[in-house]
């Protein structure tokens, strides 16, 4: 991310007449290594600054040269004979109404919270004014609302109209989705669920012979039993 440490020159431009950063006096700053104070040149902190002053005294111009420098906008009406920005990795100078081998920023690497951004972006139930551009102007923003409350109320009606649709589909087939296997049929469902339709009619058309053979053993069984009584009651006898 660029750091812009000094405004190091603006020449001819707004309110500025021929703006130095180097005619700064020097100020102290607390050396946090020794503890005490160490004088230094003035410059940008890497944290939080603030640029503050009365109308007209350069603020706007500053916010429109970083404009310029990082692709948010142009010079409008004019341009400055010259600037130069000390940014901490390299410098960057506009001059002869363009930028020194067309050397800029790219237009993400500064966020303007300006009055520009507000009147765009910021929904204020109005019309806003800037200093840049005159005249009162329907927000952005509020198009935007009204967009998203368009397309707000779209969806909600497609959910109402699926949500019906899904109440009408359970109950016509409630038979159907309320359907359940009993616990014998859940065992012969797992013991054909993996098999092929050939398979299962296979096994199928052996299940007549499969009965009578299965019936022809409970008989068999029964007969057995029969037998088996008998000849314990002829015993009980002797």
């Amino acid at each position: 991310m660029p750091i812009l440490k000094k405004i190091t020159e603006i020449k001819n431009y707004k309110s500025y007449n021929h703006f130095k950063w180097d005619e700064f006096e020097k100020y102290e700053k607390y050396d946090k290594k020794t503890g005490g104070k160490k004088e230094v040149a003035a410059e940008f902190d890497n944290g939080f600054n603030v640029i503050f002053g009365e109308n007209g005294s350069g603020k706007s111009a500053i916010v429109q040269v970083l404009k310029s420098l990082s692709q948010n906008g142009e010079f409008i009406d004019s341009s400055p004979e010259k600037v130069a920005l000390q940014f901490k990795d390299t410098v960057y100078t506009f001059e002869n109404d363009q930028w020194l081998d067309n050397k800029r920023l790219d237009n993400t690497d500064i966020v303007f919270f300006d009055t520009e951004f507000i009147s765009t972006n910021v929904h204020t139930n109005g019309c806003r004014e800037t200093a840049i551009n005159k005249g009162a102007h329907t927000q952005n923003s509020g198009k935007l609302l009204i967009e998203f409350d368009g397309e707000a109320l779209r969806l909600k009606n497609e959910y109402e109209i699926a949500e019906t649709a899904f109440h009408e589909y359970k109950k016509n087939n409630k038979a159907d989705l309320e359907f359940k296997l009993t616990d014998d049929e859940l065992i012969i469902f797992e013991a054909l669920k993996d098999k092929e339709k050939s398979e299962i009619t296979k096994i199928q058309n052996n299940l007549p012979a499969e009965i009578d053979k299965l019936k022809s053993g409970i008989e068999q069984l029964e007969n057995n039993k029969t037998k088996i009584n008998e000849i314990q009651s002829i015993d009980r006898k002797f």
